[in-house]
C-alpha cells in the first residue's frame, strides 16, 4: 500500500466523506479508534403477551389507586346481603333449589354478622382495647 494521500469518497447522496484505513485496536475490547466498545446488549421487541400484561397491570393500579377496586369500596350491608339471598332463591321456581338457597343464606348471616362485629371492633386502636377489657370482665365473672 501507498502512501498517498487519498480524496474524500463522494456518497450517492453527494456528500463527502472521509475513508481511513483501520488501525489494530490498542488492546482487546477497544475499537479502531482505541476506545473501548460498548457492551453488546440483545434487544427485542416485547411480544404481545407482555404488552397485554403489562396492560392489565396499569389498569389495575389505576383502579385500585382511584377508588373504582373490591380494595376500596364499601361492603354490602347484612340487610343487601340478606336480600342478595333472597333474590338468588326466587329465581329457581323448584322448591329442590329454592329452599337450599334460603337455608344456605340463613346460615350464612349469623357468620357475615361476626365478621363485620369483629370489623367494627377492630378498626381502631382503643376500640381493641375496650374489647379486651370487656372480653377479660367477662371472663374473670364468669
Amino acid at each position: 500500500m501507498s502512501d498517498r494521500l487519498q480524496l474524500p469518497a463522494v456518497t450517492s447522496a453527494g456528500a463527502a466523506r472521509q475513508e481511513t484505513p483501520p488501525r489494530a485496536p490498542a488492546e482487546p475490547g477497544a475499537n479502531a479508534q482505541g476506545a473501548p466498545e460498548p457492551a453488546r446488549v440483545h434487544t427485542r421487541e416485547a411480544g404481545w403477551w407482555e404488552r397485554l400484561a403489562l396492560a392489565n397491570v396499569a389498569a389495575v393500579a389505576s383502579g385500585v389507586f382511584t377508588g373504582a377496586s373490591a380494595w376500596t369500596t364499601q361492603p354490602p350491608s347484612l340487610a343487601q346481603i340478606w336480600a342478595h339471598h333472597v333474590e338468588s332463591a326466587r329465581f329457581y321456581s323448584g322448591w329442590v333449589f329454592r329452599y337450599p338457597r334460603y337455608g344456605f343464606g340463613v346460615l350464612q348471616m349469623p357468620f357475615a354478622a361476626l365478621a363485620y362485629l369483629v370489623v367494627l371492633a377492630t378498626d381502631s386502636l382503643w376500640k381493641i382495647i375496650g374489647l379486651a377489657l370487656v372480653v377479660a370482665l367477662v371472663l374473670w365473672l364468669l
